[in-house]
């Protein structure tokens, strides 16, 4: 099978982080599809992707569009080929389950233009027509768990003996709410427990999991998410996690690692008490299979496969 790829987010040296989760996800379809990846910069102005010009070296089976307003392009692009190849959406604008307005409908509007779908979270499915399949996008768990907690904490520099919790989101990005885990640890601090909170949005994407295992606990209080990769990464980890009810989280619920919930400095303070009570059991493989990035990936290629018979 020949894929091309359409993308709006791809690491730089500037932003390591920036769609990192996706080039992990690349590398592992490139292992199982001919792939032909094209990144469009397009950040300062959206409306770019309409005008788009791209040369494709070769016809491609599906053209698989990572952002709705992608779909168009996709769709014209494919339009140079008969027989046309098919355009998937993958949808992952967490955005489109939180916000309303005319561009939020103009997004929904065009991801239902593609031939097929894909959703990161079910809290997505509500707009979404058929053929459409919740598949997250996992982590590549060779990265992770590979540390003790006092190893990672000597190397990081950390107290071997703090309680430390790891907020891993941009503190600038307000849909992140910082402000909420900032007040939930002052809640907690003022009954006395001595807690440390450290902050990421500007860590290397390679350190990061040095970070999750330095941690007792990571935090998640954004207003919005998709499928969150810091869930995933901590139960890679092998960290608790409290997490507000946002994108899938609660589909994680029922794992011991992750602790839900409300999104108010009240519940996060309690999901914290809860969370470092957590004895370090390990992870089953059926948890891991959840997050898989080989797992997940191969169930995206059996969904490719069925969109073109």
């Amino acid at each position: 099978m020949r894929l091309l790829v359409i993308t709006n987010m791809w690491p730089s040296d500037e932003k390591p982080y920036l769609g990192a989760f996706l080039a992990d996800h690349l590398a592992v379809l490139r292992e199982k599809a001919e792939l032909e990846v094209k990144y469009l910069p397009t950040t300062q102005n959206r409306w770019k992707y309409f005008a788009f010009t791209m040369p494709v070296e070769k016809r491609p089976d599906v053209i698989i569009v990572h952002h709705s307003l992608l779909v168009p392009l996709g769709l014209l692009i494919a339009r140079r080929w008969r027989p046309r190849p098919r355009v998937m959406a993958y949808v992952h604008e967490g955005e489109l389950s939180f916000k309303t307005g005319l561009k939020s409908a103009l997004q929904r509007t065009l991801a239902n233009m593609a031939d097929g779908r894909v959703s990161v979270t079910p809290a997505l499915l509500g707009f979404l027509r058929k053929p459409v399949e919740v598949i997250p996008i996992g982590v590549n768990l060779d990265r992770f768990d590979l540390w003790t907690k006092q190893d990672a904490r000597r190397q990081l520099g950390f107290s071997k003996d703090a309680t430390i919790l790891f907020f891993p989101g941009d503190p600038a990005r307000p849909e992140k709410r910082f402000d909420l885990c900032q007040d939930a640890v002052r809640i907690l601090r003022g009954e006395n427990l001595s807690l440390e909170l450290v902050i990421g949005g500007a860590i290397a994407y390679d350190h990061m999991p040095l970070y999750y295992s330095a941690c007792d606990a990571v935090l998640l209080s954004s207003d919005y998410e998709a499928s969150s990769t810091a869930i995933k990464e901590s139960i890679a980890s092998n960290r608790p996690i409290v997490t507000t009810r946002t994108g899938d989280a609660e589909l994680y619920g029922t794992n011991p690692l992750v602790v839900v919930s409300a999104s108010t400095e009240q519940g996060i303070a309690a999901g914290i008490r809860h969370a470092l009570t957590f004895q370090g059991q390990p992870t089953t493989r059926q948890s891991l299979d959840r997050i898989d990035n080989r797992v997940l990936t191969g169930n995206f290629v059996s969904f490719l496969e069925s969109l073109c018979a």
